[in-house]
């Protein structure tokens, strides 16, 4: 009997939704703080670290639900 497999797409939605609540939240705050108009470095690097953990994260679940495997066809 076959294993069932993972299929990206839940992992695609529930991380693509994580990822915009975190970043609306982050943008809110930069709002807030009134560095919006006048952004440093550090506001871009904190972004692309979000980005980065979130994506390795996704990327993360979906490999260990999928028995080791990143990809979909096993041989």
């Amino acid at each position: 009997m076959e294993n069932q497999q993972a299929t990206a797409k839940k992992f695609v939605l529930n991380y693509g939704l994580l990822l915009g609540i975190v970043s609306v939240i982050f943008g809110v705050i930069m709002y807030v703080t009134n560095v919006y108009l006048d952004p440093s470095i550090i506001y871009t690097v904190i972004g692309f670290l979000i980005l980065i953990a979130i994506i390795t994260m996704a990327i993360k679940a979906f490999k260990t639900e999928n028995g080791g495997f990143l990809s979909s066809e096993r041989l």
